[in-house]
């Protein structure tokens, strides 16, 4: 089945509006439309999601990965970041992860820009030799 928390996810990210309300109703309709079309197209969507997830898991490269993700992202769970981590390791791959407390999916350079450069040029310089 698709990851469970994806419509809930998408619907949290897109439901901005003006009031408590509005924001509320228009999650639950996105929710409820997201929930509805990964069970309607899972036959022709879901696999490759369930194979991109195992994919990233148990990857045959060996080189070198940066993780930048946060704990509470609502469209990739920071848990799913960890266990990622932890497999990559444990498989001999070289990872560094940077884990901020909050952050929407893909806002981490917008809401952490210094620390989000530092992370990347630290990993230039420690995993891939580069200087800048």
């Amino acid at each position: 089945m698709y990851p469970h928390y994806m419509p809930v996810g998408i619907a949290q990210v897109v439901s901005g509006g003006s009031g408590v309300e509005a924001r509320v109703s228009r999650r639950l309709l996105v929710q409820a439309f997201f929930s509805t079309y990964y069970t309607l197209l899972y036959p022709f969507t879901g696999r490759h999601l369930a194979r991109i997830e195992r994919d990233q898991a148990s990857t045959s490269l060996r080189l070198p990965g940066l993780v930048l993700y946060s704990a509470n992202d609502k469209m990739m769970k920071g848990e799913f970041s960890d266990q990622l981590v932890e497999q990559w390791r444990e498989g001999g791959i070289p990872v560094q992860a940077k884990k901020w407390p909050q952050s929407d999916h893909v806002m981490l350079f917008r809401n952490y820009p210094q620390k989000y450069e530092e992370a990347i040029r630290r990993f230039f310089v420690e995993q891939l030799k580069l200087s800048f």
